[in-house]
């Protein structure tokens, strides 16, 4: 048992990397959506994708491979948002990777 969890232990090592990596592709695309008008960041939960070379938001979450990303936008005051990317996938039978990450943005204008 402890040499299959050794030989998996790249692996699973590498789908966190990529779950990070999405993840963090989420907040900046959120960042980046906020910058063209605050007003785009409205309450809920969203995937992403790309149209005319620019993020959107769209559906309620989008895959990529084994990846589920969702990204839960909520007011926490009339000027600042609270941005959750959270990014799931299957390990194996038994585990999930999951990776969360949390900003806020805030309408300085």
């Amino acid at each position: 048992v402890g040499l299959i969890y050794g030989q998996q232990a790249p692996l699973f090592a590498s789908h966190r990397e990529q779950g990070v990596f999405l993840a963090h592709e989420g907040i900046e695309a959120s960042e980046n959506i906020a910058a063209e008008s605050f007003s785009n960041l409205v309450d809920g939960t969203f995937g992403l994708s790309i149209e005319n070379a620019v993020y959107v938001f769209s559906g309620t979450s989008d895959i990529q491979d084994i990846y589920e990303r969702q990204i839960t936008i909520s007011s926490v005051d009339a000027n600042t948002k609270q941005i959750e990317v959270d990014v799931s996938w299957s390990q194996n039978v038994f585990d999930e990777g999951v990776v969360v990450y949390t900003t806020y943005i805030t309408n300085w204008e």
